[in-house]
């Protein structure tokens, strides 16, 4: 009986160790393959669109209104005042460019023309009275100046965190701006009044500087959003009239907006 027992177990020791030995000769099946995550692009061209805010301040010079002569008699009262004018508003446009990028580094250039509502006002009304002539002059007058539109040809140049693109941007700035200007002088009591209505329009040059972020959500669109200082430097407006001057405008612009990248 015992004899039957172990040959009985050595049997199953030998079928256990056959299964074994041949389960390991078995091949073994490869993990499944994981592509490596995919590094962003931020090479090539794209174009978008943006809105946003903007507000600034237009620079004048001091305004000397004398009375002529003819029609008015000759007088040494002048009227001195300031301009003081802040305009703000919205704005929207399009913007179109392209990137470079180099390991984490990424430049360019970027285009940009925005249409703004930009504008404000200034009103100003005096007496003078002249002791010499016993005549009393008044002087009436309002302006405004609009900012309609303005643009930027910019360089870019960021680093990159993936999908997320933090820059820096300055380059050249120019807008056009229209001033409108109604004034009254006045002369009495001799009957005497000259007025002017006009306007006029430049385009102002200057520079830019800002910085930004941007955002690539899919693999064709980016979301932005931007801080830009302009300086427009000045022009000479109404040359000649009454109530001419030197105008320059400085403006804050924010704004954010939408690239597409084809």
């Amino acid at each position: 009986m015992r004899r039957v027992s172990a040959a009985l177990i050595s049997g199953v020791s030998t079928i256990a160790l056959t299964q074994v030995t041949s389960a390991a000769d078995l091949p073994q099946k490869a993990p499944a393959y994981t592509p490596p995550p995919s590094i962003y692009s931020w090479t090539g061209f794209y174009i978008g669109g943006h809105v946003g805010y903007s507000w600034g301040s237009v620079d004048t010079d001091t305004a000397r209104i004398g009375p002529p002569n003819p029609p008015f008699l000759a007088t040494p009262l002048i009227f001195s005042f300031g301009r003081d004018l802040n305009p703000t508003g919205g704005l929207a446009g399009v913007q179109a460019g392209y990137n470079f990028q180099v390991a984490r580094v990424v430049y360019g250039v970027e285009a940009d023309l925005s249409w703004t509502g930009q504008r404000d006002s200034f009103n100003f009304a005096s007496t003078r009275f002249d002791p010499t002539t016993a005549e009393d002059f008044s002087y009436q007058e309002t302006l405004s100046a609009k900012l309609r539109y303005m643009g930027t040809v910019r360089g870019r140049i960021g680093y990159a965190f993936g999908e997320f693109l933090p820059y820096v941007t300055g380059g050249f700035a120019w807008g056009r701006m229209t001033v409108d200007l109604n004034s009254t002088l006045r002369q009495s009591p001799t009957p005497v009044t000259a007025s002017f209505s006009g306007s006029d329009a430049h385009t102002l040059f200057g520079w830019t500087l800002g910085a930004g972020f941007e955002y690539a959500f899919a693999e064709h669109w980016s979301a932005k959003a931007e801080y830009l200082f302009v300086d427009l430097g000045e022009k000479t407006y109404f040359a000649g009239i009454p109530g001419s001057g030197s105008f320059g405008m400085q403006d804050h612009i924010v704004r954010i907006g939408v690239n597409f990248r084809p």
